[in-house]
């Protein structure tokens, strides 16, 4: 059996050492400390400028001109196509060239799980038939939407409509066009963007507003506006 000093300094050995490994510890937890001090506060993302559209106090039977009329169409075409597509119901369908055929009666309707946040179309930039010269540069500067699905009042209360549509180029935010909750025509301009053949310009659903009976979101027509 160890005598009483041989315990003693065994005692004496074992609260060292305790008291060696709390000091190191509390010394790792002060350098840890200062070290995420040290770090650099993370970089904010950049957001892109909300652009307010405006509605276009126009006859109904005028809109087709607007939509149809000139736009960044006068400089160069596009093809248009759609994340996700709703399934055609009975004689409608939903796919991306419904948004651009001028006619209210027809959408272009997501076919996402949920209201289709992230959902978008796709224009993509020229044309094989066209012959533009190497150096061609235009601008698009804004866009012209008719939100949710205008073919009656009770279709459009009925779906989601688009709220917030992001603008992005070859996949750089331009803005996030706001639109108001009305089947009215409306407008957006921007500070124009240099665009090119091939570009891609992608507008995606950020936010909506509610249908009162689906889920889905609906997008009736959209024209890009550049060019001039």
């Amino acid at each position: 059996m160890p005598s009483a000093a041989m315990r003693f300094a065994l005692l004496t050995c074992a609260l060292v050492v305790a008291n060696a490994a709390v000091a190191n510890a509390a010394a790792a937890n002060a350098a840890a400390e200062n070290t995420v001090a040290a770090q650099p506060a993370p970089t904010v993302v950049s957001t892109p400028d909300t652009t307010v559209a405006v509605g276009l106090d126009l006859p109904e039977e005028d809109w087709e001109d607007y939509l149809s009329g000139c736009s960044l169409l006068c400089a160069i075409g596009w093809t248009t196509t759609a994340s996700s597509v709703l399934a055609p119901q009975g004689a409608n369908r939903y796919a991306a060239e419904e948004a651009e055929d001028g006619d209210l009666r027809s959408a272009w309707v997501e076919g996402a799980d949920g209201p289709g946040l992230g959902e978008h179309l796709t224009m993509t930039l020229g044309h094989p038939d066209e012959d533009l010269p190497d150096d061609f540069v235009t601008s698009l500067w804004g866009l012209r939407a008719v939100t949710g699905y205008a073919k009656s009042a009770q279709t459009w209360a009925a779906n989601g409509r688009v709220r917030h549509l992001e603008v992005r180029v070859n996949g750089r935010p331009v803005t996030v066009v706001a639109l108001n909750d009305t089947a009215m025509l409306q407008e957006a301009t921007w500070d124009g963007v240099e665009v090119r053949a091939g570009d891609r310009i992608d507008l995606v659903v950020r936010s909506v507003y509610p249908g009162s009976r689906y889920d889905d979101t609906a997008l009736s027509e959209v024209l890009l506006l550049g060019a001039h």
